[in-house]
């Protein structure tokens, strides 16, 4: 059994880093459907080399192969039909606008339009257009109509920030220092910056060139996700959770048994029944909220229908016994 663990934790741990040396833990955005499922074959034939390879090396002639070959079709199969099922649920996401990245792109030339209506047109890649950015001296007569244009490249990342901008597409060529600064700015601000590819005099050189849809674009920075810190933070809160709910039990189990036995009904006091109880008092029994005045009906129905939306009364039959000591000892 030891060994069998072992060679689990193993087999998974290949599995994962394999996964990422062939980028399949980059955005669906990014890859197509049959490129993903050939590259998550390729990594599950990886990772089953690899095992069946410590096997023998092991000399673990106890452990069935049919049963090894058995397990790599089925992680092969169930992970093919994961990847499959959340592209299909992102891609309803995307055409619905939930979960989309923001985007600005500057330039205003056919280069520019024609990535608009790109992203525009094929909604599953997952982009949301927010305007051009003006950036003159590109000799170039095709415009955009002044709605679209948003700003310049001066006040590029003031309406990044304004519109929750998530990345960048620079359409137009300009000289290196240009996208050096912009480069250096969109690191300190988060902000994701992308070229539509022009080498810019070396600068893109070593760069990889990423398929947004058609597109060519190349990558100048990506914001870091710190994915192993956020699962330890997700396991983090669950078991603090959970030890709280399992320490604090007993007491709330007490409050609950008290409020059952002094009051009818359940313990959790709906919206319904706390309006249904309303309905039943008398308007003069009610008080200004706040106050604990009680005046007359009011001329104004408006008012009056602002004044029952939080109303407060004496002896409100809402409040327990339990409630109303624990409200005398936390008054003082």
């Amino acid at each position: 059994m030891g060994i069998l663990l072992a060679l689990l934790c193993g087999f998974t741990v290949s599995l994962i880093m394999t996964s990422r040396r062939l980028h399949l833990y980059t955005p669906t955005r990014l890859t197509s459907f049959l490129g993903e499922q050939k590259l998550s074959v390729q990594a599950c034939f990886t990772s089953g080399l690899l095992l069946t390879g410590t096997l023998y090396l092991v000399k673990a002639g106890d452990i069935s192969r049919t049963v090894v070959l058995v397990t790599l079709g089925l992680v092969t199969i169930s992970l093919s039909l994961r990847r499959l099922v959340y592209r299909i649920l992102i891609y309803r996401r995307f055409e619905r606008g939930v979960g989309t990245r923001n985007v600005l792109i500057v330039g205003t030339g056919p280069e520019a339009h024609a990535l608009r209506h790109h992203l525009e047109s094929i909604r599953h890649l997952g982009y949301t257009f927010k305007g051009f950015i003006d950036f003159h001296g590109t000799g170039t007569s095709f415009t955009a109509s002044s709605g679209d244009v948003v700003g310049t490249l001066e006040t590029m990342f003031e309406h990044a920030r304004k519109q929750f901008v998530d990345e960048i597409f620079f359409t137009t060529p300009c000289e290196r220092g240009i996208v050096q600064n912009v480069l250096e700015e969109a690191r300190t601000q988060g902000v994701d910056l992308r070229m539509v590819p022009d080498m810019y005099d070396g600068l893109l050189w070593n760069s990889p060139i990423e398929y947004i849809g058609q597109f060519p674009t190349i990558p100048l920075h990506r914001g870091y996700v710190p994915e192993i810190g956020l699962l330890f933070k997700r396991v983090l809160d669950i078991a603090l959770s959970a030890l709280a709910l399992l320490v604090l039990s007993p007491i709330l189990l007490a409050i609950a048994i008290a409020v059952k036995l002094d009051s009818r009904g359940g313990r959790f006091s709906t919206l319904r029944s706390a309006s249904a109880r309303r309905a039943g008092i008398p308007l003069h029994q009610v008080s200004d909220h706040g106050s604990g005045r009680r005046e007359a009906p009011r001329r104004s129905d408006a008012h009056e229908r602002a004044r029952w939306v939080l109303f407060k009364i004496s002896n409100d039959p809402r409040i327990t016994k339990l409630g109303r000591f624990s409200a005398q000892v936390f008054a003082g």
